[in-house]
């Protein structure tokens, strides 16, 4: 099973909330006031929440099937079936496991149109061996021997034949405004935190003369209910302005950029991107702070009516956090799109010389 942050993280506060609220229900119960059995029942169901969070990726995952054709990829769980053509698959991930050599999880993507009309057909395999060479040969390429091991550089991978014909990575600020939003919320939540934290441990202090002894049950679960509270929302503030600004850079810094003469590859960190460049119709340019430029691929599938645009037409840009077939702060921009856009005009050259014969 593939190591899953995001169900901890949410398993990790059902349970931090569940504990609370059951420490505030012991105050109500030791100081005999009503509302007690509401917080047990509340931190009981948040509780069960947590743990099925945790049991998540293994139900999810567990009891999937796949199988590849030479027309379809179907994608089997119980008796819900779903398949996506080959042929019309736009662009695909992999996230390769962190543990686990070899074994990683193959996202394939049909995305189309953009405007009111968007949508995204999808399929995950999750946790296969050698997902590389699964694309290399949903896309008609053939894999070379060094394929299967993420640790090895993506050069070392490409397939027989593939040359390289430009490399780069991001060069400027490595964030975009949904981060600095992002890291903007995280640090009014650490404010939130500290003025809950400040007003607590005042009340608490008080409540020694107004009664309430500091050696009665009712003041120490109190105390641990203030304390918990208290370091969830400073948890939650620092992780928000840390996965928006330094997380984002430190992403940012690990990306890399490769263009072959058969795809484009985004690398970042354990995650890979793969784009073959007869999907690019065009590319659109969108300037970056310290004049670099954005790059936006627009992709075409065959029997498509509607091109997706990669982000390009929304006033804010995608997040980055998913890899999207873009290009952030390119410096060469003008250089690069000449080069993603020369597989276009070879294909339509070849088009045009087809139809004349």
């Amino acid at each position: 099973m593939a190591y899953e942050p995001f169900w901890n993280w949410i398993a990790f506060g059902l349970l931090a909330v569940g504990m609370i609220g059951l420490l505030f229900a012991g105050v109500l119960w030791h100081a005999e006031l009503p509302g007690s059995q509401s917080g047990v029942g509340f931190a009981a169901l948040l509780s069960c929440l947590g743990v099925a969070a945790l049991l998540a990726p293994a139900f999810l995952r567990d009891p999937c099937e796949y199988l590849i054709t030479d027309l379809r990829v179907l994608w089997r769980r119980g008796r819900s079936v779903r398949s996506l053509e080959r042929r019309v698959i736009t662009y695909a991930r992999v996230r390769w496991h962190r543990f686990a050599s070899g074994i990683g999880t193959l996202e394939l993507i049909r995305a189309t149109p953009y405007g009111p009309l968007l949508r995204r057909q999808r399929l995950r395999l999750f946790d296969v061996r050698a997902p590389d060479a699964i694309y290399s040969m949903l896309s008609g390429s053939t894999p070379t021997s060094s394929v299967g091991d993420g640790g090895l550089p993506v050069v070392d991978r490409l397939g027989e034949g593939e040359r390289v014909e430009w490399g780069g990575h991001p060069s400027g600020w490595l964030v975009g405004w949904r981060d600095i939003l992002t890291s903007l919320c995280g640090l009014g939540v650490v404010g939130v935190a500290l003025s809950y934290g400040l007003r607590g441990l005042g009340i608490l202090a008080d409540l020694d003369r107004r009664g309430l002894f500091t050696r009665s049950w009712e003041w120490v679960l109190l105390f641990f209910a203030v304390v918990m509270t208290f370091m969830l929302l400073l948890t939650i503030g620092v992780g928000l302005a840390w996965y928006g600004y330094w997380r984002a850079r430190a992403m940012g810094r690990r990306t890399e950029y490769l263009l072959t003469d058969r795809r484009l590859v985004v690398v970042r960190g354990r995650e890979e991107l793969y784009v073959n460049r007869e999907r690019i119709v065009d590319v659109v340019r969108r300037s970056a702070p310290r004049g670099l430029e954005h790059l936006f691929l627009v992709l075409d599938t065959p029997g498509s009516r509607a091109l997706a645009d990669s982000g390009a037409m929304r006033a804010m840009l995608p997040a980055r956090e998913a890899l999207l077939p873009v290009l952030y702060e390119v410096q060469d921009a003008a250089e690069v799109r000449g080069m993603l856009l020369d597989s276009v005009t070879a294909k339509f050259d070849t088009n045009e010389s087809k139809a004349r014969c």
